[in-house]
């Protein structure tokens, strides 16, 4: 009993809290493998098959996005090659420091660099970025010369999903 004491009180001598790494936190249960949290990232990719420079990249999306070390601490991009060979596509994780800063570049897009469309997805629990499909983007469609009498939400519907999928209509306009 005397010898696990010691050995409790050598550990709690040489316990240390130290945060030295930003990395993403592994979470592991006794069930399962350990677990990646992904919370406030989002994983895209650009509809490109031109080369894509990551840190010029990292750094013109974090100047758009008004996200730099001078706001919010550190914004953080990560890059990985797709496990699907054939498509060579390579996936970019962009993790935020507050939910705001998230949902702001969410409801902003669609985003592009260098004129290449960037496709982004919000990452969920147990969501593998290599896995995520990148398929689809959100586009605001403006109308013109559309009559009066036409203004109503139940055309806005049928134009988006024409076009779609209908996601939202700017009640504003319809108020006119």
């Amino acid at each position: 009993m005397e010898n696990s004491g010691r050995n409790m009180e050598n550990d709690i001598a040489n316990l240390t809290l130290e945060d030295d790494k930003d990395d993403i936190l592994m979470i592991s249960n006794n069930r399962d493998a350990p677990i990646e949290v992904y919370d406030l990232c989002l994983v895209g990719r650009f509809l490109t098959t031109s080369v894509i420079h990551f840190p010029i990249m990292r750094s013109t999306m974090a100047n758009l996005w008004h996200n730099n070390e001078e706001h919010n601490g550190k914004f953080m991009a990560h890059s990985e090659k797709s496990t699907d060979f054939r498509s060579g596509e390579k996936r970019f994780l962009f993790k935020f420091l507050h939910k705001i800063d998230l949902e702001r570049v969410q409801n902003g897009s669609p985003w592009t660099f260098n004129n290449h469309l960037l496709v982004l997805h919000r990452m969920v629990a147990r969501e593998k970025p290599l896995q995520v499909p990148l398929l689809l983007v959100c586009f605001w469609v403006q109308v013109h010369e559309l009559p009066p009498s036409f203004f109503s939400e139940q055309l806005a519907r049928q134009l988006g999903d024409f076009l779609g999928a209908f996601m939202e209509y700017d009640t504003k306009s319809l108020e006119r």
